[in-house]
Protein backbone atom coordinates (compact mmCIF):
# COMPACT_ATOMS: atom_id res chain seq x y z
CA UNK A 1 0.00 0.00 0.00
CA UNK A 2 2.59 2.03 1.46
CA UNK A 3 4.36 1.97 -2.33
CA UNK A 4 1.13 2.77 -4.33
CA UNK A 5 0.15 5.54 -2.36
CA UNK A 6 3.81 6.99 -3.20
CA UNK A 7 3.31 5.83 -6.81
CA UNK A 8 -0.45 7.03 -7.56
CA UNK A 9 -1.05 9.32 -5.14
CA UNK A 10 -3.46 11.55 -7.04
CA UNK A 11 -5.84 7.40 -6.76
CA UNK A 12 -5.76 8.48 -3.14
CA UNK A 13 -9.82 9.68 -1.96
CA UNK A 14 -11.50 10.00 1.39
CA UNK A 15 -15.03 10.72 2.20
CA UNK A 16 -16.01 13.93 2.07
CA UNK A 17 -17.24 15.22 5.56
CA UNK A 18 -20.12 13.60 6.93
CA UNK A 19 -20.65 12.39 3.57
CA UNK A 20 -20.48 8.67 5.53
CA UNK A 21 -23.18 9.49 7.80
CA UNK A 22 -25.15 10.95 4.56
CA UNK A 23 -24.84 7.36 3.67
CA UNK A 24 -25.92 6.06 6.25
CA UNK A 25 -28.83 7.50 6.54
CA UNK A 26 -29.89 5.46 3.48
CA UNK A 27 -29.14 1.87 4.67
CA UNK A 28 -32.84 1.21 5.30
CA UNK A 29 -33.44 1.46 1.50
CA UNK A 30 -33.28 -2.24 -0.38
CA UNK A 31 -31.30 -1.23 -2.68
CA UNK A 32 -28.52 -0.31 -0.21
CA UNK A 33 -27.17 2.99 0.79
CA UNK A 34 -26.22 5.50 -2.10
CA UNK A 35 -23.53 6.93 -3.21
CA UNK A 36 -21.23 9.32 -1.32
CA UNK A 37 -18.82 12.11 -2.53
CA UNK A 38 -15.34 11.02 -2.44
CA UNK A 39 -12.10 13.37 -2.95
CA UNK A 40 -8.44 13.65 -3.80
CA UNK A 41 -8.35 17.67 -3.41
CA UNK A 42 -8.94 17.95 -7.02
CA UNK A 43 -11.85 15.45 -8.02
CA UNK A 44 -14.81 15.06 -6.70
CA UNK A 45 -16.54 11.44 -7.83
CA UNK A 46 -19.05 9.48 -6.27
CA UNK A 47 -18.51 5.69 -4.45
CA UNK A 48 -21.20 3.51 -4.05
CA UNK A 49 -20.78 1.63 -0.32
CA UNK A 50 -20.55 -2.33 -0.47
CA UNK A 51 -23.63 -3.34 0.57
CA UNK A 52 -24.51 -7.76 1.01
CA UNK A 53 -28.19 -7.87 0.91
CA UNK A 54 -29.61 -10.46 2.98
CA UNK A 55 -27.30 -8.65 5.82
CA UNK A 56 -28.62 -5.88 8.70
CA UNK A 57 -27.18 -2.45 8.77
CA UNK A 58 -25.27 -3.50 11.84
CA UNK A 59 -23.61 -6.85 10.12
CA UNK A 60 -22.53 -4.67 7.20
CA UNK A 61 -18.80 -4.08 7.09
CA UNK A 62 -17.61 -0.48 8.12
CA UNK A 63 -17.09 1.66 5.94
CA UNK A 64 -13.80 3.09 4.60
CA UNK A 65 -12.14 6.23 5.92
CA UNK A 66 -9.83 6.09 2.45
CA UNK A 67 -8.87 4.47 -0.38
CA UNK A 68 -7.06 4.18 -3.59
CA UNK A 69 -9.81 4.26 -6.52
CA UNK A 70 -8.28 1.91 -9.31
CA UNK A 71 -11.12 3.07 -11.57
CA UNK A 72 -12.98 6.48 -12.43
CA UNK A 73 -15.56 6.72 -15.29
CA UNK A 74 -17.48 10.00 -16.10
CA UNK A 75 -20.80 10.69 -17.64
CA UNK A 76 -22.11 13.63 -19.06
CA UNK A 77 -20.04 16.48 -20.89
CA UNK A 78 -18.81 19.61 -19.27
CA UNK A 79 -19.36 20.86 -15.46
CA UNK A 80 -22.38 18.57 -15.81
CA UNK A 81 -20.23 15.53 -15.90
CA UNK A 82 -20.33 13.30 -12.72
CA UNK A 83 -17.48 10.98 -11.81
CA UNK A 84 -17.97 7.47 -10.45
CA UNK A 85 -15.60 5.75 -8.46
CA UNK A 86 -14.57 1.79 -8.65
CA UNK A 87 -12.35 -0.49 -7.63
CA UNK A 88 -11.67 0.67 -4.14
CA UNK A 89 -8.58 -0.25 -2.58
CA UNK A 90 -8.88 0.14 1.66
CA UNK A 91 -6.41 1.81 3.38
CA UNK A 92 -6.28 3.68 6.84
CA UNK A 93 -5.70 7.73 6.92
CA UNK A 94 -2.58 7.27 9.22
CA UNK A 95 -1.32 5.51 5.90
CA UNK A 96 -1.99 8.39 4.00
CA UNK A 97 0.00 10.67 5.96
CA UNK A 98 2.56 8.18 6.68
CA UNK A 99 3.01 8.38 2.74
CA UNK A 100 3.67 12.51 2.61
CA UNK A 101 0.16 13.48 1.37
CA UNK A 102 -2.24 16.35 2.73
CA UNK A 103 -1.50 19.96 3.80
CA UNK A 104 -0.29 21.12 6.90
CA UNK A 105 -2.59 23.35 8.86
CA UNK A 106 -1.25 24.86 12.29
CA UNK A 107 -3.81 25.36 14.83
CA UNK A 108 -2.97 28.30 17.58
CA UNK A 109 -0.25 28.29 19.25
CA UNK A 110 1.05 28.83 22.69
CA UNK A 111 4.01 29.34 24.68
CA UNK A 112 5.55 26.24 27.36
CA UNK A 113 8.17 25.57 29.17
CA UNK A 114 10.42 22.95 27.87
CA UNK A 115 13.71 20.84 28.42
CA UNK A 116 15.70 23.80 27.46
CA UNK A 117 13.63 26.76 28.02
CA UNK A 118 10.80 28.41 26.33
CA UNK A 119 9.02 26.79 23.48
CA UNK A 120 6.16 26.80 20.93
CA UNK A 121 3.83 24.25 20.87
CA UNK A 122 0.90 23.81 18.51
CA UNK A 123 -1.75 21.35 17.60
CA UNK A 124 -1.03 20.54 13.99
CA UNK A 125 -3.76 18.92 12.01
CA UNK A 126 -2.70 17.68 8.25
CA UNK A 127 -5.70 17.91 5.69
CA UNK A 128 -6.48 15.80 2.85
CA UNK A 129 -9.27 17.19 0.61
CA UNK A 130 -10.57 19.20 3.41
CA UNK A 131 -10.53 15.92 5.59
CA UNK A 132 -8.20 15.35 8.50
CA UNK A 133 -5.64 12.47 8.16
CA UNK A 134 -3.12 13.21 11.33
CA UNK A 135 -3.30 15.16 14.57
CA UNK A 136 -0.82 16.11 16.73
CA UNK A 137 0.43 18.52 19.63
CA UNK A 138 4.05 19.07 19.55
CA UNK A 139 7.15 21.53 19.24
CA UNK A 140 7.54 23.40 15.81
CA UNK A 141 10.10 23.39 13.64
CA UNK A 142 11.31 25.09 10.53
CA UNK A 143 8.17 27.05 8.57
CA UNK A 144 5.81 26.01 11.06
CA UNK A 145 7.86 27.79 13.92
CA UNK A 146 8.07 30.75 11.89
CA UNK A 147 4.09 31.12 11.45
CA UNK A 148 3.82 30.23 15.49
CA UNK A 149 6.07 33.28 16.14
CA UNK A 150 4.57 35.60 13.74
CA UNK A 151 1.13 34.54 15.56
CA UNK A 152 2.50 35.06 18.99
CA UNK A 153 4.54 38.50 18.16
CA UNK A 154 0.83 39.53 16.79
CA UNK A 155 -0.98 39.01 20.15
CA UNK A 156 1.81 40.42 21.67
CA UNK A 157 3.02 37.87 23.73
CA UNK A 158 6.09 38.03 21.95
CA UNK A 159 8.53 41.15 21.48
CA UNK A 160 5.76 43.32 22.96
CA UNK A 161 4.97 46.42 20.72
CA UNK A 162 6.50 44.94 17.43
CA UNK A 163 3.31 43.72 15.82
CA UNK A 164 2.07 47.09 16.96
CA UNK A 165 5.26 48.64 14.21
CA UNK A 166 4.53 46.50 11.57
CA UNK A 167 0.53 46.89 11.29
CA UNK A 168 1.23 50.76 11.62
CA UNK A 169 4.13 50.07 8.59
CA UNK A 170 2.01 48.03 6.26
CA UNK A 171 -1.07 50.57 6.85
CA UNK A 172 1.51 53.32 5.64
CA UNK A 173 2.71 50.66 2.88
CA UNK A 174 -0.66 49.96 1.62
CA UNK A 175 -1.14 54.28 1.44
CA UNK A 176 2.20 54.22 -0.54
CA UNK A 177 0.60 51.54 -2.88
CA UNK A 178 -2.50 54.19 -3.61
CA UNK A 179 -0.82 57.32 -3.57
CA UNK A 180 2.76 56.21 -6.33
CA UNK A 181 3.34 55.99 -9.51
CA UNK A 182 2.94 53.09 -11.81
CA UNK A 183 1.29 49.19 -10.66
CA UNK A 184 0.64 49.11 -7.29
CA UNK A 185 2.16 46.01 -5.57
CA UNK A 186 -0.48 43.84 -2.94
CA UNK A 187 0.20 44.52 0.26
CA UNK A 188 0.98 41.15 2.85
CA UNK A 189 -0.74 40.65 6.02
CA UNK A 190 1.14 41.18 8.76
CA UNK A 191 1.30 37.41 9.57
CA UNK A 192 2.43 36.61 6.62
CA UNK A 193 4.79 39.05 5.91
CA UNK A 194 6.71 38.27 9.09
CA UNK A 195 6.62 34.94 8.73
CA UNK A 196 8.12 35.01 5.47
CA UNK A 197 10.74 37.09 6.93
CA UNK A 198 11.61 34.69 9.78
CA UNK A 199 11.72 32.18 7.56
CA UNK A 200 14.27 34.44 4.99
CA UNK A 201 16.67 35.21 8.03
CA UNK A 202 16.99 31.61 8.74
CA UNK A 203 15.28 31.23 12.12
CA UNK A 204 15.65 28.04 13.64
CA UNK A 205 14.49 28.30 17.40
CA UNK A 206 12.93 30.94 19.65
CA UNK A 207 15.70 32.35 20.97
CA UNK A 208 17.33 33.52 17.77
CA UNK A 209 14.35 36.01 18.06
CA UNK A 210 15.83 38.15 20.52
CA UNK A 211 18.85 38.44 18.38
CA UNK A 212 16.85 40.18 16.10
CA UNK A 213 16.61 44.25 15.80
CA UNK A 214 12.95 45.39 14.42
CA UNK A 215 14.43 47.04 11.16
CA UNK A 216 15.60 43.33 10.32
CA UNK A 217 11.16 42.43 10.65
CA UNK A 218 9.79 45.33 9.30
CA UNK A 219 9.18 46.42 5.86
CA UNK A 220 11.31 49.08 4.29
CA UNK A 221 8.59 51.54 3.68
CA UNK A 222 10.87 54.40 2.24
CA UNK A 223 12.28 52.34 -0.03
CA UNK A 224 9.20 51.42 -1.61
CA UNK A 225 7.71 54.79 -1.20
CA UNK A 226 11.17 56.16 -3.55
CA UNK A 227 10.86 53.54 -6.21
CA UNK A 228 7.21 55.01 -6.22
CA UNK A 229 7.95 58.58 -6.90
CA UNK A 230 7.06 59.15 -3.18
CA UNK A 231 9.73 62.06 -1.96
CA UNK A 232 10.22 61.50 2.57
CA UNK A 233 8.77 64.41 3.23
CA UNK A 234 5.74 63.52 1.42
CA UNK A 235 5.83 59.98 2.81
CA UNK A 236 5.89 61.78 6.46
CA UNK A 237 2.79 63.51 5.31
CA UNK A 238 1.38 60.06 4.83
CA UNK A 239 2.38 59.19 8.07
CA UNK A 240 1.03 62.08 10.31
CA UNK A 241 -2.25 62.53 8.09
CA UNK A 242 -3.66 59.12 7.96
CA UNK A 243 -2.92 57.18 11.19
CA UNK A 244 -3.95 53.65 11.04
CA UNK A 245 -5.81 53.45 14.31
CA UNK A 246 -6.88 56.62 16.76
CA UNK A 247 -8.27 56.92 20.48
CA UNK A 248 -10.60 59.59 21.99
CA UNK A 249 -11.51 58.60 25.41
CA UNK A 250 -11.15 55.14 26.08
CA UNK A 251 -12.70 54.37 22.76
CA UNK A 252 -10.24 52.77 19.76
CA UNK A 253 -10.91 52.82 16.51
CA UNK A 254 -9.73 51.81 13.11
CA UNK A 255 -8.91 54.10 9.92
CA UNK A 256 -9.76 52.26 6.14
CA UNK A 257 -8.21 55.27 4.22
CA UNK A 258 -9.05 55.32 0.53
CA UNK A 259 -6.88 58.16 -1.56
CA UNK A 260 -8.37 58.32 -4.59
CA UNK A 261 -12.09 58.29 -3.27
CA UNK A 262 -10.79 60.63 -0.62
CA UNK A 263 -12.47 58.59 2.06
CA UNK A 264 -11.97 57.66 5.27
CA UNK A 265 -13.99 54.54 7.32
CA UNK A 266 -14.01 54.38 10.65
CA UNK A 267 -14.50 50.72 12.67
CA UNK A 268 -14.61 50.48 16.09
CA UNK A 269 -11.72 48.27 17.66
CA UNK A 270 -13.11 49.14 21.06
CA UNK A 271 -15.59 50.91 22.38
CA UNK A 272 -16.78 51.60 26.24
CA UNK A 273 -20.08 51.17 27.18
CA UNK A 274 -22.60 54.15 25.86
CA UNK A 275 -19.74 55.30 23.22
CA UNK A 276 -20.05 54.69 19.92
CA UNK A 277 -19.16 57.49 16.57
CA UNK A 278 -16.41 60.23 17.68
CA UNK A 279 -17.53 64.00 17.78
CA UNK A 280 -15.59 65.25 14.59
CA UNK A 281 -13.78 68.30 16.19
CA UNK A 282 -11.31 65.23 17.22
CA UNK A 283 -10.74 63.58 14.43
CA UNK A 284 -7.56 63.13 12.84
CA UNK A 285 -6.79 65.68 9.97
CA UNK A 286 -7.77 63.31 7.21
CA UNK A 287 -6.76 65.88 4.53
CA UNK A 288 -10.19 66.94 4.74
CA UNK A 289 -11.35 63.54 3.50
CA UNK A 290 -15.16 62.44 3.75
CA UNK A 291 -15.43 60.48 6.63
CA UNK A 292 -18.09 57.51 7.43
CA UNK A 293 -18.08 55.63 10.97
CA UNK A 294 -19.47 51.56 10.13
CA UNK A 295 -21.96 50.93 13.52
CA UNK A 296 -24.44 47.73 13.55
CA UNK A 297 -23.26 47.42 9.81
CA UNK A 298 -24.97 50.16 8.98
CA UNK A 299 -22.54 53.69 7.87
CA UNK A 300 -22.78 57.36 9.29
CA UNK A 301 -21.80 60.00 7.66
CA UNK A 302 -19.66 62.00 10.31
CA UNK A 303 -18.33 64.92 7.77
Amino acid sequence: MAHLLRRVSEAAFVPRPRATERGRGDRRSSKGPSAIPWANGELEVLVRPTWIPGLSPDEQSSAPEAGLLLDLEWLGQGRGAQGRGRLLLRCRREQLAAAGLGEPCIGPPTLERGDEGRVVVAELELRYAGVVIHRDRAPLHGPALCEGIAALVLEGRLRPGLGERLEDELHLWALVEQEGEGPSLPVPSARAHLAERLRVLGLSELGELELLEPADLLPDVPARALARGIAPRALQALRDDFPRRFAFEGNLYDCQVELRARRVTLEAVRVKRGGGEPPVRVLPRFRGFAVEYIKASRRLRLR
